[in-house]
């Protein structure tokens, strides 16, 4: 499997996440833990609230794009 960081905006501000992808499979995204943790003390919120702020971008940005990307695979059935 191949690991990616990227970064990503959130309501919160910007992070890093990693990726782990198979080929264009995305297998699973996290939050880098050390943002999460800064952005937790700026904002005086409990970790999981920025773990699930972040979550919903993901799911709404990467998880998004990939069944964006496999909801046509131009067979007919």
């Amino acid at each position: 499997a191949q690991r990616t960081q990227e970064r990503i905006d959130t309501p919160l501000g910007p992070l890093q996440i990693k990726i782990k992808r198979l080929g264009k499979r995305v297998l699973s995204v996290a939050p880098e833990y050390e943002d999460c943790l800064r952005i937790a003390r700026e904002k005086d919120m409990p970790l999981t609230g920025v773990y699930e702020i972040v979550q919903q971008v993901i799911k709404s940005t990467i998880i998004g794009e990939r069944k964006q990307e496999s909801t046509y695979t131009g067979e007919k059935r």
